[in-house]
């Protein structure tokens, strides 16, 4: 869809499809109707809140789908090759990039279920890098559809979340008996940072 303000024309995405990974990150932070605007589109807020009410009604219609988080659940596919990946053999330079990738995203937003869609780019940014090292990939996560990597990105995640949850159980009941242990899962893995994984990790599975 494309609209023409002031005789310069912009480019206005209808599906999740048309979005990257990038943007996607941006749009998730957005406040209001002018920022996921300015954000998709490369229209300015100032540009935005001059349009008359109809013209906004118009862009806001064609921007609606990313109210719905779960048009994106049948995208959830990752790739088989991550079966068997494990967050406790990766790198401890990559684990505590990992760490400041979450640091940051609790910067960003209060909302667990936010922080952790915002920190998934960046985490799926990070890995990728790594792979590049023993792998030829040539990809700019930020510049890719986030409907080819959305699976993938819940998929690291779940990992990452299940990895600290038993690295807190570890620290604290080193010594405790199995009961203890049990008893702290189940009460960590009822808390909103579990549940907002939950979330995302619903309904994913493997290419």
């Amino acid at each position: 869809m494309v609209v023409k303000i002031e005789k310069k024309k912009y480019y206005i995405p209808t599906t999740w499809r048309e979005v990257t990974c990038g943007k996607f990150q941006e749009l998730i932070l957005a406040k209001d109707i002018f920022d996921k605007i300015q954000v998709l589109t490369g229209i300015s807020r100032q540009t935005a809140e001059q349009l008359d009410w109809q013209s906004i009604q118009i862009l806001q219609a064609a921007l609606n789908f990313t109210n719905d988080f779960t048009m994106l659940d049948g995208v959830k596919v990752y790739p088989k090759e991550l079966e068997t990946f494990d967050i406790s053999k990766q790198p401890s330079h990559t684990i505590l990039a990992v760490q400041g990738v979450f640091k940051k995203s609790k910067e960003q937003t209060d909302d667990d279920f936010i922080a952790h869609l915002y920190a998934g780019v960046d985490m799926l940014n990070i890995y990728i890098n790594e792979a590049k090292k023993t792998q030829e990939i040539e990809v700019d996560i930020y510049n890719e559809p986030i409907t080819d990597w959305y699976g993938t990105m819940c998929f690291f995640l779940s990992k990452w979340v299940a990895f600290s949850l038993d690295t807190v159980i570890y620290q604290i009941t080193n010594q405790a008996n199995t009961n203890s242990k049990q008893g702290l899962r189940t009460y960590l893995s009822s808390l909103p940072i579990w549940q907002s994984v939950n979330r995302l990790w619903k309904n994913t599975s493997k290419a």
